[in-house]
């Protein structure tokens, strides 16, 4: 799990985090404005070191891209 805040770098600076991922969560995407967050540069970090790694970007506190990510769970769960 990432978080907007913590910057759109991390798959570049910590590509360990992220190449053994079963899934990307971005958290926080309400604030993907204020922080001047680039969802596309994230992405290619995260495909570059993981290219079968969903990646879903939701916010808790609105509760948008939540949908998607609990039925890939669902999926999941269900084997």
């Amino acid at each position: 799990m990432a978080s907007v805040p913590e910057g759109h770098d991390k798959p570049y600076k910590y590509p360990k985090m992220f190449v053994a991922a079963d899934v990307v969560i971005l958290n926080k995407a309400d604030m993907i404005e204020v922080f001047e967050f680039d969802v596309e540069f994230f992405r290619r970090g995260v495909q570059m070191v993981n290219p079968n790694a969903p990646i879903f970007i939701v916010s808790s506190k609105t509760g948008d891209g939540l949908a998607p990510w609990l039925d890939w769970l669902t999926t999941q769960a269900a084997g």
